[in-house]
């Protein structure tokens, strides 16, 4: 591979929002053997981008998997981001009082931008959600309302900064997405209902697992498995699977079986009691999925491939369905029964969805795939995944 300019790899770093230990959190995230630790990347990414350092063909590999792009395209400075701004800018409501109905109709509007972000990727209705969060919903959590309606509100207040943080995170926009989460913390402890906050808890936790900062998302988790010990069993299991998938980062397997068993005794217990509205989102194929990636992260590529089986068969919208397809594709290529066949053909099922959607965090997992398929290159099917995803991760990039 051609030498990289250092000001060209920071170019790419800040197009993407993230800061050098967010990189570097990353870099450890998609690693596939041994790596150098937190700080030890800090300091290696301070060196290539001042050119004191020249990247190796292996950590250009893993710079470009951390991106989500193609490794030559590291050789050429990114385009300008689209900017976020794009709708038509609502100024904020003056709102004195809220009824059951303003409810009503901010989750209608939650639940359609929900099945987009699923559908087609969370950059394209970005600017839209984020103007009406700014100029309907936010304005309404201070207005006043009968304590029910209050409660209400102040739930699908944070729903909607859960789901705007996500479609950010979807947009490559990390930063955002944090500020997001953090701002739905305190609307969540106004609804007095432990599970709620522990909902953003896990989803702080999972942003933070996304950036392979084990110790900080197991802390995260934690404290959300505390927070929903008397919640209601589906909800309960949603975020144990998250702590679940926190222990997996660290390699222990015990540990981390323990957490999927209790996951799994928490969902046998559903319809045993009303769940919080939010769970409406949220089915068996997410902890299947979750499990899945567990068992990735612990290179037991079989069981891997089944969970993912097990999830795809419910999973229809593009990009859930790319996500398990990920899974899937990652567990074919791990432990003794490999079998770079099927996993080239959940490949090529996630190419096809990757040049279809909007979706930063799909092309990450698309580049995974490839990084974990690259050393087979010699193989005819893995070179003509590798073939066909490059057009598709060279357009989605630029």
């Amino acid at each position: 591979m051609p030498g990289i300019n250092g000001e060209t790899l920071r170019a790419w770093r800040r197009s993407q929002g993230r800061d050098v230990p967010e990189m570097a959190r990353q870099l450890r995230r998609v690693a596939q053997g041994p790596i150098a630790d937190h700080d030890g990347l800090i300091r290696m990414i301070r060196d290539w981008e001042r050119g004191r350092h020249k990247l190796t063909e292996r950590y250009q590999l893993l710079y470009a998997a951390a991106l989500g792009i193609e490794p030559d395209r590291l050789t050429h400075v990114p385009s300008e981001p689209p900017r976020l701004d794009s709708a038509v800018s609502l100024p904020p409501a003056t709102v004195s009082t809220i009824t059951g109905g303003d409810v009503a109709v901010v989750r209608v509007m939650l639940d359609s931008l929900t099945a987009s972000d699923r559908q087609f990727g969370g950059g394209n209705a970005l600017a839209h959600a984020m103007d009406y969060l700014r100029s309907i919903v936010m304005p309404r959590v201070d207005a006043q309302a009968d304590e029910q309606v209050q409660q209400d509100l102040y739930t699908v207040a944070v729903e909607f900064n859960l789901r705007a943080s996500s479609m950010q995170m979807d947009a490559g926009n990390a930063r955002e997405s944090r500020r997001l989460l953090g701002a739905a913390f305190p609307i969540a402890q106004e609804t007095a209902t432990p599970i709620v906050s522990a909902w953003v808890l896990a989803r702080c936790g999972e942003q933070l697992i996304q950036d392979g900062n084990a110790p900080q998302a197991l802390a995260y988790t934690r404290g959300a498995v505390a927070m929903a010990a008397q919640s209601a069993p589906a909800a309960q299991s949603f975020i144990l699977v998250k702590h679940a998938l926190a222990l997996s980062m660290t390699g222990d397997r015990a540990e981390t079986m323990r957490a999927l068993r209790d996951a799994w005794n928490a969902h046998g217990r559903a319809g045993s009691t009303s769940e919080p509205l939010w769970m409406s989102m949220y089915g068996v194929e997410h902890l299947q999925h979750d499990e899945g990636r567990c068992y990735n992260n612990l290179g037991l590529g079989d069981q891997a491939v089944r969970a993912a089986e097990d999830s795809l068969k419910i999973r229809k919208l593009s990009r859930p369905r790319a996500f398990s397809l990920a899974v899937k594709a990652r567990g074919h290529a791990q432990g003794p029964h490999m079998d770079l066949d099927l996993a080239c053909d959940a490949g090529r099922e996630l190419v096809g969805i990757t040049s279809e959607i909007n979706s930063g965090r799909v092309r990450i997992e698309l580049a995974k795939v490839l990084t974990a398929l690259r050393p087979y290159k010699a193989t005819p099917a893995v070179r003509d995944l590798l073939e066909t995803a490059h057009p598709v991760m060279t357009v989605k990039a630029s």
